[in-house]
């Protein structure tokens, strides 16, 4: 007789249902238009998160609020754009040279 959890209990072939939810999608969105910097950038050691959103901001027209850096180990910065487009646009070109700061794909 088979005990409970058995293999030969089991199916051979199983399906999953997996429910989403606007914030799982809200967070699929995010997350598809984050890029983390692996580039190779010359800066100065006193150069932050804001002078890089900066620099990047000018280098491609971004308004306010549309792209967000931190900090992000091992890797130098991560980049969170606001529009997929954008996080594109930035990966397609592969550097960004300004205020001091300049980095190469």
């Amino acid at each position: 007789m088979a005990q409970l959890g058995d293999l030969k209990t089991r199916p051979v072939e199983g399906v999953v249902f997996i429910s989403t939810s606007h914030i799982i999608d809200g967070e699929l969105r995010e997350t598809e238009s984050t890029v983390v910097v692996t580039w190779a950038m010359r800066v100065p050691p006193s150069v932050t998160a804001k002078d890089v959103e900066c620099a990047i901001a000018y280098e491609f027209g971004l308004c306010i609020g549309e792209l967000t850096v931190s900090l992000h180990f091992p890797e130098a910065f991560l980049l969170k754009y606001k529009h997929r487009r954008h996080c594109e646009e930035t990966v397609k070109q592969g550097f960004a040279k300004g205020h001091g700061i300049e980095s190469d794909s």
